[in-house]
């Protein structure tokens, strides 16, 4: 810890987080480009040792007085060492938890030492994201979504710790962007299910944030959460508005995030083009192959809808999730309805495909039914109006 607070004062960002993932033994740290963070050159880190060497700056513990002045600097790269092994840029898992796990450990002494809100927010922020590890990873080590977790596998200790914290930072009414980003974390922690999530305080909250800290990133979280709440064109809109300024366009989550509302609005070539570039971009191994599994399941979706309709071809019902669509919702019955209609199709033996990768339990059903367009490939015309 000592060792981070004496360099960050005189560093910026990148070579500041490639001196500290050093001192954390982290390997691989010179094409880490975390949290949006330009990757560091190879040459960075013998700059940065040049700078504090020709400034003769010591290298000491600084004096109780000087603290406040660097615990900005201090959050700000536990913050992105958090962010790498919350979500890992490159390799085989989809986190590190013993970057998550040494965050946390030096974001509980940074509290100790200075209980700011900031400082308090941050750590709430990492317990409340972390609490999520377990279920972010199916046994295969497979990338599991927020909206697909089991939630009964988060871990409820860290939670309830990173509640309580959070709500701590916020009642010092001194509350920045780390505690705004765990009062998010912390709605999400609420929420039984995606569906349960509430997304319009979610969306104020990072109004709120976006007035404190500009950020395209930040943008891009909110356009997805406005997509949850007033639909996926809407979301879309924004994205495609982020994505013209050019500031996300070698981030790979922009253009993944852009192609799942593409596949929600029933836009399957879009949704496909988008998936590849997103595709192009990605580093770490389980989310290139999630975003194939998504690409594969889109070009099955185009396959089926470019057969013509008959005995033992296609037969495509569309529906969309977007809240505003009520015409479609009308005329094909609601979420339940339809996974009642999926369930009896089961039942009558009628082969269908899940576009989603999902099973054919209820719960997958009926997320099936509310977030893609269901497409069914009936044995004959007759059996699948006998299902209907």
């Amino acid at each position: 810890m000592c060792g981070i607070i004496g360099i960050v004062g005189v560093l910026p960002v990148a070579p500041r987080l490639v001196e500290s993932l050093k001192r954390l033994e982290y390997r691989g740290y010179d094409s880490a480009g975390v949290a949006g963070v330009t990757a560091p050159s190879r040459v960075e880190p013998r700059r940065a040792k040049g700078k504090i060497r020709d400034a003769r700056i010591p290298y000491e513990i600084p004096a109780a007085a000087d603290l406040p002045d660097r615990l900005d600097a201090v959050l700000a790269t536990l913050y992105l060492i958090f962010n790498e092994g919350y979500s890992a840029t490159f390799g085989d898992f989809v986190t590190r938890a013993d970057l998550c796990a040494e965050a946390v450990r030096l974001a509980r002494l940074v509290v100790e030492l200075l209980p700011e809100p900031e400082a308090t927010g941050l750590l709430a922020m990492m317990l409340l994201h972390d609490s999520r590890r377990a279920a972010r990873t199916n046994d295969a080590g497979e990338l599991i979504v927020l909206e697909e977790q089991d939630r009964a596998r988060w871990n409820r200790e860290q939670i309830r710790e990173g509640q309580e914290l959070t709500e701590r930072a916020l009642r010092a009414r001194r509350a920045g962007p780390y505690a705004i980003q765990a009062a998010i974390a912390a709605v999400h922690a609420d929420a039984t299910s995606a569906d349960d999530t509430d997304w319009a305080q979610i969306v104020a909250f990072y109004d709120l944030l976006l007035n404190m800290q500009s950020s395209p990133v930040v943008e891009l979280n909110r356009a997805a959460a406005i997509a949850m709440r007033d639909g996926p064109a809407r979301g879309l809109d924004l994205i495609n508005a982020l994505l013209a300024r050019g500031e996300l366009g070698n981030y790979h989550l922009a253009h993944s995030a852009r192609a799942d509302l593409l596949r929600r609005l029933g836009r399957t070539d879009d949704a496909l083009a988008a998936y590849t570039i997103a595709l192009a971009l990605t580093t770490q191994h389980p989310e290139r192959r999630y975003i194939e599994r998504r690409m594969a399941a889109q070009k099955r979706l185009h396959a089926i809808s470019q057969r013509p309709d008959g005995n033992n071809t296609a037969s495509i019902m569309a529906f969309s999730d977007t809240r505003e669509a009520n015409e479609e919702a009308t005329l094909f019955g609601t979420p339940d309805q339809i996974c009642r209609k999926l369930e009896h199709l089961q039942a009558a033996g009628v082969e269908y495909i899940l576009l989603n990768g999902g099973g054919t339990s209820r719960q997958n059903l009926r997320r099936f039914a509310k977030e893609v367009m269901p497409h069914f490939q009936t044995q004959a015309s007759s059996r699948t109006a006998a299902a209907e």
